[in-house]
């Protein structure tokens, strides 16, 4: 696992993240000398108002922002004794995922931790603040929901073994999966998902076609798996593979596992960067109703 010697978490306003400062306590206390910035980005369109006058838009943007900051010191300050280092930025920006990019490249951070949305019956909620958070980060994005880690949470990483394009992100996967599994003292599992063979007939002969078709897709995926796990030494690992759409296996494994916190890869940031994080994730980030880490 990449130290994570800088993180960067996002409070928001009007947001209960008494969890979310709990999980990133936890994830502080990995490696010694850990800083934690907490940021909140802040935006008053009324200071467009003095476009004409800069000093008067200067004075105005410097208090609202030291305004932020001082209601976000006062946010954490419960658990500001959680943590060995911890700073306080507010940053100005019209767009929030803009703002935090931004953030996380000045700051140098190693990870953006940042709470999902809730609504009344609806958790949680990825706003297109976090899907452009995700989209455009170069470094991994932990979206955190309002319930706490258990004494040992389940970890699932999810790989595909389908694609040796793939290859380099999934081994970043299974180590990011790996080293946090064992700092939170839980327990780690890998899924992947072989794709299904279509049946075109009942025709025996075709059955009988389909029939080891389906059989040397799931031997390969094996092998893959098995390579995979070898070239990280992680041989004796938990794994699975199942049949089907890979964001349907993996939505059910998160399930039948009750994984608390899923790892997947943004496979999506390979030419434009950004311009897409990959159909599996892309399902995964609305579907799945657990912490997500997205690696890119």
């Amino acid at each position: 696992m990449r130290e994570w010697n800088n993180i960067v978490v996002v409070i928001p306003q009007d947001v209960d993240v008494r969890s979310v400062l709990n999980k990133v306590s936890k994830l502080a206390d990995i490696e010694s000398n850990t800083v934690v910035n907490a940021i909140r980005v802040a935006y008053d369109a009324s200071v467009e108002h003095f476009a004409d006058d800069s000093e008067s838009a200067g004075t105005l943007k410097r208090y609202l922002l030291d305004s932020e900051k001082l209601a976000l010191e006062r946010t954490i300050e419960a658990t500001r004794l959680d943590f060995e280092h911890l700073e306080c930025h507010s940053i100005w920006d019209e767009s929030v995922s803009h703002g935090v990019l931004l953030a996380a490249e000045k700051l140098d951070a190693d990870v953006i931790v940042k709470p999902m949305s809730a609504e009344p019956d609806r958790w949680p909620v990825r706003t297109p603040d976090d899907w452009n958070t995700l989209r455009g980060a170069s470094v991994p994005v932990l979206l955190c929901g309002e319930l706490s880690w258990s004494a040992k949470p389940g970890v699932l990483a999810a790989v595909d073994v389908s694609d040796e394009a793939h290859e380099s992100l999934n081994v970043r996967i299974l180590r990011q999966a790996d080293g946090l599994a064992r700092a939170l003292n839980g327990s780690l599992s890998v899924i992947s998902a072989y794709p299904s063979v279509a049946l075109w007939s009942a025709n025996p002969s075709i059955f009988n076609s389909y029939q080891s078709s389906l059989e040397r897709a799931k031997s390969n995926a094996a092998d893959a798996m098995a390579s995979l796990l070898a070239s990280v030494s992680m041989e004796s690992m938990a794994s699975q593979i199942n049949e089907g759409k890979p964001e349907q296996v993996i939505q059910r494994a998160v399930e039948q596992q009750d994984a608390e916190l899923l790892i997947i890869g943004n496979s999506g940031r390979t030419g434009v960067p950004g311009l897409l994080l990959g159909n599996t994730a892309e399902q995964l980030i609305f579907k799945t109703s657990i912490d997500l880490l997205c690696v890119p």
